[in-house]
């Protein structure tokens, strides 16, 4: 189903169908972690992702019917305040995820089946990813330097707190919100190659991170834990051979 959602989010050419598909990839994940989840935590997780959810979606909504409302396109390409950049940007920054949107992640991570660890890193992500390409067009010099602080603060915060993580699922998390934040440099550069780049990275990380997830869990599954302290000997030992 979730692959369903993401394939049509690229179809349509209006912004509310695009929203409803970006939305709807979201069920998906609540229902694995909600279902298949191995710890009672696993509902204070979703309050997260939910939370998190509305609170971006309805400043999107607000500013496509007061700017958008008899525009059809997906791709937007117009002259905007900051202030309506930032609101629409706000959406997709949540599901890429920036560092100060990013709470949501570790926990629904850590709390999620190995499958839908996989399937969010892998997938879900890539649709903010996705659909903040869609708005570049409508980003000017001083857009681009407020995202770009807002990354590299990103890099650095998160690379902080995977020092501190003892929970494999947790890390792995922050290392996403890492990566990820450099995708967003990339993405923001002026020049087309910084694009394509970001673009590619973007891909390399959907593969990584999907396999350091599946690691992850079949780590979890031969030895009943996640600790990092005591992975090293596992892989090193080559148990999962």
């Amino acid at each position: 189903v979730l692959v369903v959602v993401c394939v049509f989010f690229f179809v349509p050419s209006n912004v509310i169908l695009m929203y409803m598909y970006f939305e709807l990839s979201m069920f998906p994940i609540l229902v694995m972690i909600l279902g298949y989840g191995s710890q009672i935590e696993k509902i204070n997780s979703s309050y997260y992702l939910i939370f998190y959810a509305a609170l971006c979606s309805f400043p999107f909504l607000f500013v496509y019917f007061k700017s958008f409302f008899f525009i059809s396109l997906v791709y937007f390409d117009f002259n905007l305040s900051w202030e309506m950049v930032f609101v629409l940007s706000l959406k997709f920054m949540m599901k890429f995820p920036v560092y100060f949107l990013h709470l949501w992640l570790p926990k629904a991570h850590v709390k999620a089946p190995t499958t839908a660890s996989m399937l969010l890193a892998g997938l879900l992500l890539k649709l903010g990813t996705a659909g903040f390409l869609r708005i570049l067009g409508c980003l000017s010099f001083v857009h681009n330097n407020v995202w770009i602080v807002l990354a590299f603060l990103g890099m650095i915060l998160a690379s902080f707190c995977c020092m501190f993580q003892s929970d494999a699922k947790a890390l792995a998390a922050y290392s996403s919100i890492t990566h990820m934040s450099f995708v967003l440099m990339a993405l923001v550069f002026i020049i087309m190659s910084g694009k394509t780049g970001g673009v590619i990275l973007m891909l390399a990380h959907g593969y990584t991170s999907t396999l350091m997830f599946y690691l992850v869990g079949e780590f979890y599954h031969v030895s009943g834990s996640r600790m990092v302290y005591y992975m090293s000997s596992f892989f090193g030992s080559g148990m999962i051979m």
